[in-house]
């Protein structure tokens, strides 16, 4: 039997499964992950993702609150010198961009959908003129977290260009279609993935869970 090369799917699910056991607490000491965690996680992968299923050990917040209580651990992993590399892992499990696409998946994503599964937050605790004008249950956090993405590594200006033509204009049937929640959170998202890139802001991406805080009512 031949041996069968990780292709980029492969790769990316590795990841997100990896970066999905350190962001939600194991039953183990300290949060660490026992044997009948990655169980249920292997039972319940795409239900636990989509939140149709909320995992076995929940933490005490949910919501657009849980998001960023999510975004701080996942902050906890990298040193500031992997600020790339955080962006790409952040995307991959908040905003379904796959891992090895960078800003240009990022684009072609906004228009034709995601490119895999992501974490599904909900916007319980979310600020009203934020959520989605045009669906009250679509998942803001993947909006947001692509927005961020894409003007972090293709400049704030073109996340507000894209979150625009994005939310004014159906991709589909090329007809004006304006979504004030969504243009209202993308254009929050540029100025804060514009901070994360610009010396001159002084800010990290730990400062990422204390903006997504500053959304809520």
């Amino acid at each position: 039997m031949g041996y069968k090369l990780c292709d980029s799917k492969c790769k990316d699910r590795a990841r997100k499964d990896y970066l999905f056991s350190k962001i939600y607490i194991g039953s183990g000491k300290s949060g660490s992950w026992k044997t009948a965690d990655w169980q249920f996680y292997n039972d319940n992968r795409d239900n636990v993702w989509s939140g149709r299923i909320q995992w076995s050990n929940p933490d005490p917040v949910s919501g657009w609150y849980l998001f960023a209580f999510h975004v701080k651990r996942l902050t906890s992993l990298y040193d500031a010198s992997e600020t790339d590399q955080f962006m790409r892992d952040f995307a991959l499990v908040f905003g379904g961009i796959s891992a090895q696409g960078y800003w240009k998946q990022a684009a072609e994503d906004a228009i034709g959908g995601p490119t895999l599964p992501f974490i599904n937050e909900g916007n319980q605790g979310l600020a009203q003129k934020y959520i989605d004008s045009l669906s009250e249950t679509a998942n803001q956090s993947h909006h947001y977290a692509g927005i961020l993405f894409f003007s972090y590594f293709a400049g704030g200006g073109a996340g507000v260009i894209g979150n625009l033509a994005r939310d004014t204009i159906d991709p589909r049937t090329r007809s004006l279609e304006v979504n004030l929640g969504d243009i209202r959170l993308g254009t929050e998202a540029a100025f804060h993935g514009t901070r994360i890139k610009g010396i001159v802001w002084g800010s990290t991406f730990y400062d990422i869970p204390s903006w997504i805080d500053s959304l809520s009512p």
